[in-house]
């Protein structure tokens, strides 16, 4: 079976996010989870979106990040940008939620 490119493509987007300065340093030597595409093309590679209408989710708290995906998901969030993340949590299988919601809590917002 063919290895997908997508976990090289995501390494080779957090090591030119370092590169072109939008963030000092990764906050970790981790590998980012299966499944974090999506909240990259908003939230930045580092959780540090350089939109600043969109929220800062490094450092945020795990259960918080957890618990606020599955409410995307399962539509339970309203207001704001609730459509647009939902359409995109809706995507995610549920065992990679956590595995999310960890490494953007292990993150340092850098602004």
């Amino acid at each position: 079976m063919r290895e997908s490119a997508a976990p090289h493509l995501l390494r080779i987007a957090f090591a030119a996010a370092v590169a072109w300065g939008c963030c000092t340093e990764p906050a970790t030597a981790e590998d980012p989870p299966p499944g974090i595409a999506p909240c990259v093309s908003c939230h930045g590679p580092l959780g540090t979106p350089t939109d600043s209408s969109v929220p800062i989710i490094a450092g945020q708290n795990r259960d918080y990040l957890l618990q606020a995906l599955r409410a995307y998901s399962n539509g339970g969030r309203t207001g704001g940008m609730a459509d647009v993340m939902a359409g995109y949590a809706k995507g995610l299988a549920e065992s990679e939620l956590p595995a999310i919601a960890d490494f953007y809590s292990k993150l340092k917002p850098v602004r």
